[in-house]
């Protein structure tokens, strides 16, 4: 540097990507699915069984169908991290063997640097960026550390250190001119090993050749079972068709996770005697349901012997009600959710000419889905919450420099609440503006409260189901009462001290009910034999109920009480600091985050679903050649659009979003084109090749699918569709 006493940063200005870290992660999904279907059908005609002309008429005939179904679904879904560091790395920074640090504690990261600096460019025109073009991947590397390792034992570690001019930029003490702090010998860096470096022999999932760098593997079954059987029936001369059908399922689902071994770095359990399905479907995971529908067509021009109407009607109504099949979903506490079910009720109309050439249909619908899978922002924060939480009541209970029993009774700004050096404590604290006294009393309440919250979600099954186990703690244990008795205090098993990792149940479900309504129109037109139109149009109004269920809203009021006064305030439980600092508490730096995702959630209930477009239509024509040069030839083309989406909503006070103003996304729309020759190469078989252009007017670009509160920045995006050509050949027999 100018000075001499520093070093230029070499790549200042430079652009960069950064990648690896807690963000270097990959997955994978491997489903096998066996499928067995077995059909029968038959017709029974009136005309079979009587010559009574009025009874065949009225009889007409009936149409039965029976199917059988069986299923067996099998998947397997994993997750991994590409990079960690040494067990090696993690014990000397820790200061402990290593085994109780979590793999992704801090892992590398990797920047990369693209191009020259940019930093007297006043617009990004002409920066010239260039892209990375070629594999990056995480050598093993020395880190630069200082050795505290004491080597000068002639020297007393209090006696006086004046600063030398070269290190007077970097301590502030005499004989600095600036300064009136005398230094001891303990802050003269001469007195250590000092600065050495250690080689740091990194972890890497290596395409699944090490199995320890997984972060999630879930095993699941599904076996289904299902029989349906329908009816049909054409009675008085086709002029009323009425339907009725019946199904039953049967759905059985097992499933299970790793979990991780908090003694052996999080790595997960893969044993094959215990990462392993169940041998039987547990009951509660069986599922059985009937479903039924019904409904009739009737057609009013033949219902009399003479046709007066200027037109052919049709009128139509069904009804139904279902289950969705689903593999196994789960509650906050594990236990199984059953199926989403459904209900629909449909009225409709068809209006034709009477050479059939034209025709309009009409449908109004209502239907309603119960229990249906809904979403939430980062739905893992609900047992994030509690692993802080109680991660940070055993380092404040047990003094832990990291979150194992090994590191315990270490004092230090991140297990101390309150109290300075300038105070005469031994530490300085997370809070120095208060007395150690001042601090122990909220030590003692944050502890005590997580004690109980811990003791309730036990109750519940709450770390079974997301798959850790804390040390059992009584409720009424505090810093003060451990320190009074440690021996008598300390767990029954240290090994559950560590940096626990919540993993959500497998099929971890939100839900809310849904209830929808809407038109369907569809107009048909046929001007020539050879020029078809068709025109359909859909208008869709959804409205959630019950969003997140009444379980989740439970949860978050018992943790609301237990982090929160009736005022607003913050009891000492959610005012508990984290790594030594009082502005990442608890609440601010992780329920509070949430717990937004979750009001914004709430706000839904009642309103619009946002995903919901209201609006959508397509037009569809065809042209045929039937004779001249082009005979067997087509042409054809459509127009698709739909209408626009919400994408966010603005903040208000009280970290509220106003659902009153919405945010939109564009509404979009596409072109399609094709071209078709089709001839007979003999009397049996006809040959047909066609050239479709999907997205035939496409242009390079991103659509916006969130927005952030400020309704200008995109908060995530994808690529608008591309154009697409497919070529496609068939033979018909």
């Amino acid at each position: 540097g100018a000075n001499g006493l520093t070093t230029t940063n070499p790549n200042f200005g430079r652009p960069y990507i950064s990648g690896a870290g807690n963000g270097g992660s990959g997955s994978s999904y491997e489903s096998d699915r066996k499928y067995t279907r077995a059909s029968v059908f038959g017709e029974l005609r009136a005309a079979d069984v009587t010559k009574n002309d009025f009874l065949v008429k009225l009889l007409g005939k009936h149409r039965l169908n029976g199917v059988y179904a069986a299923e067996s679904y099998r998947t397997e879904n994993l997750g991994w991290q590409m990079f960690a560091n040494s067990r090696e790395w993690a014990a000397y920074w820790n200061g402990t063997d290593g085994t109780g640090s979590p793999l992704g504690d801090r892992p590398p990261q990797a920047f990369v640097y693209l191009g020259n600096s940019v930093a007297s460019l006043t617009s990004p025109a002409g920066a010239g960026i260039p892209g990375v073009s070629t594999n990056i991947s995480l050598p093993d590397a020395g880190v630069r550390v200082f050795d505290p390792t004491w080597t000068n034992f002639s020297v007393p570690f209090n006696a006086s250190w004046d600063v030398p001019v070269a290190l007077q930029k970097v301590f502030g003490g005499l004989p600095a001119a600036d300064s009136t702090t005398q230094l001891a010998q303990n802050s003269n860096p001469a007195n250590y090993v000092g600065w050495t470096t250690f080689n740091n022999k990194l972890l890497r999932y290596d395409n699944g050749a090490n199995r320890n760098m997984l972060t999630r593997a879930q095993l699941s079954l599904r076996e289904t079972k299902s029989y349906a059987g329908s009816w049909q029936g054409f009675l008085w001369s086709n002029a009323i068709i009425p339907t009725l059908g019946w199904r039953y399922d049967e759905v059985k689902g097992k499933a299970t996770n790793a979990l991780p071994v908090g003694s052996n770095r999080n790595i997960l359990n893969l044993q094959p005697d215990i990462y392993r399905l169940p041998d039987v479907f547990p009951a509660n995971q069986i599922f059985k349901s009937h479903s039924t529908s019904g409904g009739a067509v009737a057609h009013l021009n033949r219902l009399f012997p003479t046709d007066r109407l200027p037109l052919n009607v049709s009128l139509s109504y069904n009804k139904s009600d279902n289950f969705q099949v689903t593999d196994t979903r789960r509650d906050i506490y594990g236990n199984p959710i059953g199926n989403p079910t459904g209900k629909t009720k449909d009225y409709g109309v068809v209006l034709a000419t009477k050479d059939n050439k034209y025709s309009f249909r009409a449908i109004k619908y209502q239907s309603s889905v119960a229990n249906a899978t809904s979403g939430i922002s980062n739905p893992g924060g609900i047992g994030q919450i509690i692993q802080q939480g109680l991660r940070f009541r055993n380092v404040f209970l047990y003094k832990l420099g990291a979150y194992d029993w090994a590191t315990r009774e270490q004092p230090q700004s991140r297990n101390t609440w309150g109290g300075s050096i300038a105070q005469g404590d031994a530490v300085n604290a997370a809070n120095q503006t208060i007395t150690s006294a001042q601090g122990r009393a909220f030590e003692n309440a944050a502890i005590r409260t997580w004690n109980q919250i811990q003791a309730d979600l036990t109750a519940k099954g709450f770390f079974k189901a997301w798959g850790f186990t804390p040390q059992a703690v009584p409720v009424n244990l505090d810093r003060t009462a451990y320190e009074a008795n440690p021996a008598a205090n300390a767990p029954a098993d240290t090994s559950q001290v560590f940096a626990y990792v919540a993993t959500p149940p497998a099929g971890f479900t939100v839900t809310a009910d849904t209830e929808s309504k809407g038109y369907e129109f569809e107009l048909t037109a046929n001007p020539t034999s050879a020029w078809r139109i068709s025109f359909n149009a859909s208008q869709t109004e959804a409205v959630r109920r019950n969003v997140g269920g009444q379980l989740l809203d439970d949860y978050i009021a018992y943790i609301d009480s237990k982090l929160t006064n009736p005022d607003g305030s913050l009891t000492p439980a959610g005012n508990m600091p984290q790594f030594g600092n009082t502005t990442l508490n608890i609440y601010a730096n992780v329920f509070g985050p949430w717990r937004a995702n979750y009001v914004q959630m709430k706000l839904q209930e009642g309103a619009a679903a946002p995903e919901i477009r209201k609006w959508r239509y397509n037009v569809v024509q065809n042209y045929s050649f039937r004779q001249g040069a082009l005979k067997g030839s087509g042409i054809g083309g459509s127009y698709r659009w739909q209408d626009k989406v919400v994408i966010g909503y603005p903040a208000i006070a009280g970290g509220k979003f106003d659902l009153s103003k919405p945010y939109f996304g564009p509404a979009e729309s596409a072109v399609d084109l094709w071209v078709n020759y089709e001839r007979r190469l003999n009397q049996k078989i006809n040959w047909k090749i066609q050239l479709n252009i999907r997205n035939a007017l496409a242009k390079d670009g991103l659509i916006p699918i969130s927005i952030e509160p400020d309704g200008k920045t995109w908060a995530s995006v994808r690529v608008k569709p591309t154009q697409e050509f497919f070529l496609t050949n068939t033979f018909s027999f």
